[in-house]
């Protein structure tokens, strides 16, 4: 319901929308963004905000039926109303806050195996959309430092579970090149300050 408060369907016309649509809109939309966790949580630690710029997983566990369940009826129920793609990126936002499995693997199994089975490019590009807007508001060391470390953890993440889940190991190592990209970008712009 709330995907089609805030976004047009496949087929849906343009049109005007009255104040009090707009509003309803923005409300939906501001609940959207806060969602940030998976259906199917069954525990999770607290884990802190951090300014330094590194993304935190918490460790905990999901219920996979509960979560398949969920997912599946969000994704029937989208697609009846023309919404699929834009539900698979929200999905896709919510699975980044996903806990970590016990040996510090992320994302925890009953995560990867959603994305193993789903294939849907859409969501696995809204876990990384979710994982940048994971990180939040922070300082930025010099020479791109803390995207590189990123960048490291990702890589890791990929190559820990790459033989059994390679879409979602390739998904990982798409977020660490982005990292590696952004630490390349830092590099190049705090030189390029130096010489100012």
């Amino acid at each position: 319901e709330f995907l089609k408060i805030v976004f047009r369907g496949d087929n849906d016309k343009p049109h005007d929308l009255s104040d009090q649509e707009k509003v309803k809109a923005q409300q939906a939309y501001r609940l959207l963004e806060a969602w940030k966790t998976p259906p199917g949580l069954l525990s999770a630690e607290e884990i802190q905000d951090r300014d330094d710029g590194d993304i935190v997983f918490s460790n905990g566990r999901i219920d996979e039926v509960a979560l398949v369940n969920w997912i599946t009826t969000a994704r029937k129920l989208a697609q009846e109303c023309g919404r699929q793609d834009i539900c698979d990126s929200r999905i896709g936002q919510v699975l980044a806050y996903a806990p970590k499995d016990d040996d510090d693997t992320w994302p925890c199994a009953a995560i990867r195996n959603v994305i193993e089975t789903i294939k849907s490019d859409k969501l696995e590009r809204g876990v990384s959309i979710g994982v940048y807007n994971k990180r939040g508001v922070h300082w930025r060391a010099k020479g791109g430092v803390q995207e590189k470390l990123l960048a490291e953890k990702f890589a890791t993440y990929a190559t820990r579970i790459q033989s059994k889940y390679p879409r979602t190991a390739a998904m990982l190592r798409a977020i660490a090149l982005g990292f590696e990209h952004d630490a390349r970008r830092e590099a190049e712009s705090d030189s390029i300050e130096e010489f100012e």
